[in-house]
């Protein structure tokens, strides 16, 4: 992730950061968290709820978003080069067939020791195109 390997990596900065994201996203969800009781009491939707939602959104990501921050500070680069480098990989083939074996582990695992939901069979695949990259990224 680093361009300059003489240089030593930010650590401690990255992990103020994230730290940081991480304390505001949870106590901000911490606040709301009324607004979300009060919904699911009397299915009442208000501005209080979509915003615990977006926090919802945001506190996952908290490491990715200080990763950027610190590269952004060290560096200077831009969201696009931060981009490159999270998918640049120098063996292309291996990391599809790495990540293609897992989900296949991950789908064996779900058809033998998962238990039925109801839901139509073809929604399990949808939520990995969906998860790996928005989770993936993410964590």
């Amino acid at each position: 992730m680093w361009k300059d390997k003489s240089k030593n990596a930010p650590v401690i900065d990255f992990l103020g950061w994230a730290l940081f994201l991480t304390l505001l996203v949870q106590g901000i969800l911490f606040l709301l968290e009324p607004y979300s009781i009060s919904y699911v009491e009397n299915g009442n939707l208000t501005v209080g709820y979509a915003n615990a939602i977006l926090g919802m959104f945001l506190s996952t990501p908290a490491p990715f978003i200080a990763l950027f921050i610190t590269l952004r500070r060290t560096e200077k680069i831009t969201i696009k080069e931060y981009f490159k480098r999270i998918v640049y990989t120098p063996k292309p083939l291996r990391a599809i067939l790495v990540t293609g074996l897992f989900c296949a582990i991950a789908l064996m695992f779900a058809l033998c020791c998962g238990t039925p939901n109801g839901s139509p069979w073809y929604m399990m695949p949808m939520g990995f195109i969906v998860m790996l990259p928005f989770v993936g990224i993410a964590e």
